[in-house]
C-alpha cells in the first residue's frame, strides 16, 4: 500500500509536468504569433529614378561663431540662405544590397551624395560630402554581438535540455507509472 506522502509526490510531479508543458506550449504560441505578425508598412519615401525635390536651408550663428569655409561665401552677416536641389540619379550595390543614390546640388554645383536603403523597417541613410573619395563601407557586427548570440543559444539549449530531461525522468519513474495507473475515487 502506498503512503500518502508518496501519492502526494506523484501527484505533484504530474502537476509540475503539466505546468512545464503548458509554459512551453505558451512560449511556442508566442513565437508563432510573432512570426505570423504582419511586417511593418515602412516608409513611403520618393526614391524613383529622376525624382527631384528642393530644400530651402537657413542657418544663423551667434556672436563669435563662424561658418565653415564652404558656407562663408554664401553668408550674409550672421545668416546663410541657400537652395539645395536633390535628385535620384541611380543606385549602387553596397554589401549585396541595392542602395538608391541621391545627389544634391547647391547653386548648380555638387554638394552632397547620399545613399538610401528603403526597407519595411524604415529608411537607412548614408551620406558623404562630394569631396570625399574612396569611401569603403563595411557593416560588420561587433564581436560582442556574435558572443551574445552564442551564449544565448547555449543558454536556451541548456534550459530546454534540462526540461526535457526532467520530463523523461519523471515519465520513467515508478511513482509516475503507478500514479498514472491508479484511479482515485
Amino acid at each position: 500500500m502506498k503512503s500518502a506522502k508518496s501519492m502526494f509526490r506523484a501527484r505533484a510531479a504530474v502537476r509540475a509536468m503539466k505546468i512545464i508543458c503548458g509554459l512551453l506550449a505558451g512560449c511556442v504560441l508566442i513565437l508563432l504569433a510573432r512570426a505570423a505578425a504582419p511586417a511593418p508598412t515602412g516608409t513611403n519615401y520618393p526614391l524613383a529614378l529622376h525624382t527631384k525635390w528642393t530644400d530651402h536651408l537657413h542657418q544663423e550663428v551667434g556672436e563669435g561663431v563662424h561658418f565653415g569655409e564652404a558656407l562663408t561665401k554664401l553668408a550674409k552677416g550672421n545668416s546663410v540662405d541657400f537652395v539645395v536641389i536633390s535628385e535620384v540619379v541611380g543606385s549602387d550595390v553596397i554589401n549585396g544590397q541595392k542602395y538608391v543614390r541621391v545627389e544634391s546640388r547647391r547653386s548648380g554645383e555638387p554638394w552632397l551624395t547620399a545613399w538610401y536603403l528603403q526597407t519595411a523597417d524604415g529608411l537607412l541613410l548614408i551620406s558623404a560630402p562630394t569631396q570625399a573619395a574612396d569611401i569603403e563601407l563595411s557593416f560588420e557586427q561587433p564581436l560582442r554581438v556574435h558572443l551574445f548570440e552564442l551564449v544565448s543559444t547555449i543558454g536556451w539549449v541548456l534550459i530546454i535540455g534540462s526540461l526535457l530531461s526532467a520530463f523523461i525522468k519523471t515519465r520513467r519513474s515508478p511513482r509516475y507509472v503507478r500514479a498514472s495507473q491508479t484511479v482515485y475515487p
